[in-house]
């Protein structure tokens, strides 16, 4: 965050290989139209905190949160600032470009599977 020149950074995972460009789109447009320090997907109820887009407003925050709480969890974080949530609805297609791959037999069970 610090190094960005921007105000906002997206912020995704490394283990994310199948970022769709069309979400990320609609994702920053819709956080361009809130005034949300954070703008998190959500596809089933489940949050994407790794495939989100941060405010640079929120160093001195995330810092201070990094130093005095014992919790690493970024959703943990999510009480310490404006946050909305975007949901996509659940599809293959959105599944994919949220999915994490962590092992050899995901990225084989991926690589099989016909999106």
């Amino acid at each position: 965050m610090k190094a960005s020149k921007g105000h906002s950074v997206f912020v995704f995972a490394g283990d994310m290989p199948f970022l769709d460009r069309s979400i990320i789109e609609k994702q920053i447009k819709v956080y361009l139209k809130t005034r949300s320090e954070i703008l998190v997907p959500e596809i089933n109820g489940l949050y994407e905190p790794l495939h989100s887009i941060y405010s640079n407003q929120l160093i001195c925050k995330l810092e201070e949160y990094l130093v005095t709480e014992n919790v690493p969890a970024v959703r943990s974080f999510f009480k310490y600032a404006n946050v909305s949530f975007l949901k996509f609805r659940d599809s293959e297609k959105n599944r994919k470009a949220f999915m994490n791959i962590n092992t050899l037999e995901e990225a084989l069970e991926a690589e099989r599977k016909t999106y």
